[in-house]
């Protein structure tokens, strides 16, 4: 089993409380308009990486405390994901917040793909409802109005992501570019990468 990722960032602060690793799945079948990283959208190959190797990655950093979700649409490699969080969890504690384009409502009536509850049951935050782009937002963790919160546990303080600070953090290497976190309406990014 492989999860097919777009990115991924270890260390984000941008993200939610802590230092993250930010995992961005590639493929969404929602192609919102406005999306903030299109190129995301086609299911295609992207990065190749085992949730055993993944899992060994973050873990080796002693720093991380949470996971963020994000894509893509991570509900769309759900048994991969949870097969992550749970090898993550085995070691230790880790929240989890986790972006979909799907109600949540309509995950539990219809779950979209196999595994799918299972994940929500690793997640600590569900971040639920496609993007809209005429509904955009200039505060907290979420991209558009018409997303909502879940706190699906304890691990994350309730409403602290509804008034997250928004920076973009951009980290430089000698083969790539990264930029992480959700900018405000008016900065111009065409996407992230």
């Amino acid at each position: 089993m492989k999860l097919n990722l777009a990115n991924i960032m270890l260390g984000t602060r941008t993200l939610g409380p802590g230092r993250r690793a930010g995992v961005w799945v590639q493929g969404c079948p929602f192609r919102c308009r406005g999306c903030i990283a299109p190129e995301w959208q086609p299911f295609k190959p992207g990065i190749q990486v085992s949730p055993k190797h993944l899992a060994a990655a973050i873990l080796a950093e002693p720093q991380l405390s949470g996971v963020t979700l994000s894509g893509g649409e991570p509900l769309s490699q759900a048994e991969a994901l949870c097969a992550l969080l749970e090898l993550l969890k085995k070691h230790r504690h880790f929240d989890v917040i986790c972006f979909t384009g799907y109600r949540l409502e309509e995950i539990l009536r219809h779950p979209p793909s196999a595994h799918v509850l299972r994940l929500l049951d690793q997640v600590d935050v569900l971040i639920d409802g496609p993007y809209q782009d005429d509904l955009k937002l200039a505060e907290g963790l979420r991209g558009s109005s018409n997303q909502r919160f879940h706190y699906l546990s304890r691990n994350i303080a309730p409403g602290i992501l509804e008034s997250w600070k928004r920076p973009i953090e951009v980290k430089i290497d000698s083969s790539s570019i990264q930029f992480a976190g959700i900018p405000d309406p008016g900065l111009n990014i065409p996407y992230l990468c």
